[in-house]
């Protein structure tokens, strides 16, 4: 109370409350399938390969995931906003998000290659690394669309891919 007058409280809109509820709530949903997933293909992959192998899966994990997390350079902070605002053309905002991913994500990973030659480990594992260098890309990639749904506020289309995706590597990685 200010002066003997109540300050009005800003109130929030019954459908704009149910869609944050909502998308929250897939994106929970999203990371525990994906969290578990991982630790089910960590496990897997530990008891399966022994010591050396696991050890050259980790490696391998260690610089795909180094090309996720540097390879996008920020821009998935940048696009929800500049959608959720109308600041800019969505299309051109989501190309030249994919454009700088591109670079730096290919860049990323002749360096992670590099690093794999120079490490002297086998042709396999250098094969993996490369497959997991491509995959982590697409990762980048698929991350730049789901930043313009955040911005469109509709989650679900990005928190069933998620689910989906994690999955599936999940599977495919326990498989192989």
């Amino acid at each position: 109370m200010t002066g003997g007058r109540a300050t009005p409280q800003p109130k929030t809109s019954p459908p704009l409350a149910d869609r944050v509820a909502r998308n929250t709530g897939l994106r929970i949903a999203a990371e525990l399938v994906g969290k578990l997933a991982g630790i089910l293909l960590f496990a897997v992959m530990a008891r399966e390969l022994g010591r050396q192998g696991f050890g050259d899966f980790v490696f391998v994990a260690t610089l795909g995931l180094l090309i996720t997390m540097l390879g996008g350079l920020g821009s998935d902070d940048i696009v929800p906003r500049a959608v959720a605002t109308g600041e800019a053309d969505v299309e051109r905002v989501t190309w030249d998000a994919l454009g700088l991913k591109a670079v730096c994500g290919l860049v990323l990973l002749a360096a992670a290659l590099s690093v794999g030659l120079a490490g002297g480990y086998e042709t396999e594992v250098i094969v993996t690394l490369a497959l997991v260098g491509v995959a982590s890309l697409i990762d980048l990639f698929t991350a730049t669309f789901s930043a313009v749904f955040q911005g469109l506020s509709d989650l679900a289309p990005e928190a069933t891919g998620r689910i989906l995706q994690l999955s599936l590597r999940a599977a495919a990685g326990v498989g192989v």
